[in-house]
């Protein structure tokens, strides 16, 4: 039973993911269109009516079967994130558990940082250092979710998900990602539906979520303590 909801979850995630890049797709195509319509000189319309109904037959075709190829290549693409995404699983495991092998090594995380200065190695995919940005944007995402969460009764878990990942992680994505997140927000339960899974309520959930969001303030601000005092900037 659970392997058969979590198959009709993935599968709505998917073509929620799908629906949502291309209907941004074709209104991006569609104001493009109108821009370029309004532009174009009047002459060039009457040389095109001009030049008689074979060229005017073909240039809806031409059109028609390059929007075809620029979807079929679209659809590759979004398949492509997507079984990526799939096989990699949490975003943040791999990081979490890449610094923990790293703490058998190194004693402490400035030496982390000075190895990986030194190497030109600090932004470079897999490096221990990349890994700490990455492990500190996912306590910073779910510290700002749970903020957001125990702002108001009424705040659903969707809203509060939505604005945390706009304002952590959003800035970093590309667009084709954020489509994909925005659009797997829609798959979230409600509000209710997590708490009953959670076995909470709105208060022991909130007491908890207080708790977290204290802890984690200091250990973010320390994180980027350990970039900016290498002059190492946090826009990435």
């Amino acid at each position: 039973m659970e392997a058969d909801l979590s198959s009709e979850c993935e599968m709505k995630i998917w073509k929620n993911t799908e629906k949502a890049y291309f209907a941004k797709k074709d209104e991006r195509r569609k104001n493009k269109k109108n821009r370029d319509s309004i532009s174009m000189p009047e002459r060039f319309h009457r040389q095109s009516r001009g030049n008689g109904s074979r060229h005017h037959g073909s240039r809806p075709r031409e059109a028609a079967e390059r929007h075809h190829q620029e979807r079929i290549q679209d659809q590759r693409h979004l398949a492509a994130l997507w079984r990526r995404g799939r096989l990699r699983g949490s975003r943040y495991v791999p990081p979490v558990h890449d610094l923990m092998e790293a703490s058998r090594r190194y004693a402490t995380l400035h030496n982390i940082l000075d190895l990986d200065i030194a190497n030109g190695s600090v932004k470079t995919q897999g490096s221990h250092s990349r890994n700490l940005r990455r492990v500190r944007q996912g306590l910073d995402l779910i510290r700002v979710l749970f903020m957001q969460f125990i702002v108001s009764n009424d705040y659903s878990l969707k809203n509060a998900a939505t604005t945390a990942y706009s304002q952590v992680c959003a800035p970093y994505h590309t667009w084709a990602v954020r489509t994909a997140v925005y659009a797997g927000m829609y798959t979230l339960p409600s509000r209710d539906q997590l708490l009953l899974k959670l076995g909470e309520t709105d208060q022991t959930a909130g007491k908890k979520m207080e708790r977290y969001i204290n802890a984690a303030a200091p250990v973010i601000g320390y994180i980027d303590s350990l970039y900016l005092s290498r002059n190492i900037g946090l826009d990435w």
